[in-house]
């Protein structure tokens, strides 16, 4: 890539899971991107991905708009609001998800009026559509909010398209991928004789990889869609049934069992259950981001990007 046409990027959330996929997106492309960073042990990470670590609280506008001028940066993606769109989201990542969407959101757009030239890519959530009975809707199809996380995410939308800063959102299928907490903790619970966890399986929902989320940033980031909405979500969707069954049957457990209601959830070692896990069917069609952007995903259903996700684990075992 010409120097002419490398983008410096600023990611938020930069260390979870979307943010750190997004980082690494980006520098495959040859783009440079900083992201905030809260210990050492972070910034080793965001180093390790050819990422600039900075040090900032990314909800105060005066931070960010120091390390944007200090960086160079002139993209903004707030991929910190994806921190709760997984398949089970913890009470810790919904109440983060949640201040981003709020804070973060106001904190960008303040920075951002301060830049020349901005553009933001805001990571947003495609089961704002409630339950589509099965129907792969578009962008046009209304929202519906309902719950404190989808409240904010329409109220982010809302304040980032009003605002007149040039902004392109992206709403994202339920993520999975190597960088998973959830998925990973899951693995070890069922690798220890816990069964699927009830409740949750029924609701059909579209899929996204990591990978495929990040280089729909990158074409976003890239091609300036100024003011378009986006659904970015793999071909085939499928129950959260389908995905754990699916899930354990590559980890070789043909048959996996289901636990009491709760009891699997209770064994995760997560920082705090979630109150309320996302059960409503939806299913998003992507011709709009396809047509514009030209995206397609790497990984077009779940069982192949499971695969990828489990290989992944295993070479970074066996490398120590």
């Amino acid at each position: 890539m010409d120097a002419d046409d490398r983008l410096k990027v600023y990611i938020t959330g930069a260390t979870m899971a979307p943010g750190l996929a997004t980082m690494r997106g980006f520098v495959a492309h040859d783009h440079e991107v900083a992201g905030n960073a809260a210990t050492l042990a972070e910034a080793q990470r965001l180093r390790a991905v050819g990422g600039l670590p900075v040090y900032i609280d990314e909800h105060n506008a005066v931070d960010l708009a120091g390390a944007l001028r200090m960086t160079g940066a002139r993209v903004i993606v707030h991929a910190a609001p994806l921190a709760a769109n997984c398949l089970l989201p913890d009470a810790g990542q919904l109440a983060s998800a949640i201040a981003s969407l709020r804070s973060g959101t106001e904190a960008i757009l303040a920075a951002a009026a301060q830049m020349e030239d901005p553009f933001v890519v805001l990571y947003s959530y495609a089961s704002l559509y409630g339950d589509t009975q099965g129907e792969a809707v578009g962008e046009t199809q209304e929202t519906t909010g309902g719950g404190a996380l989808h409240e904010a995410a329409l109220a982010a939308e809302r304040k980032v398209l009003e605002s007149g800063v040039p902004v392109c959102i992206l709403r994202a299928g339920l993520l999975y991928g190597p960088e998973s907490e959830s998925l990973a903790a899951l693995r070890a619970s069922l690798l220890k004789g816990a069964g699927l966890p009830s409740g949750i399986g029924e609701g059909l929902a579209s899929w996204l990889h990591y990978e495929d989320l990040a280089l729909a940033a990158v074409l976003s980031a890239e091609k300036g869609p100024t003011g378009q909405v986006f659904n970015v979500a793999d071909d085939q969707p499928a129950t959260r049934r389908e995905f754990l069954e699916h899930f354990a049957q590559r980890m070789g457990l043909a048959s996996p069992k289901t636990g009491r209601p709760g009891a699997t959830l209770r064994r995760l070692p997560f920082r705090g259950r979630a109150g309320d896990l996302p059960t409503a069917s939806f299913a998003v069609n992507c011709d709009a981001i396809h047509a514009a952007l030209g995206w397609w995903p790497q990984y077009a259903g779940h069982e192949s990007g499971l695969e990828q996700t489990l290989l992944t684990w295993r070479a970074a075992a066996a490398r120590g």
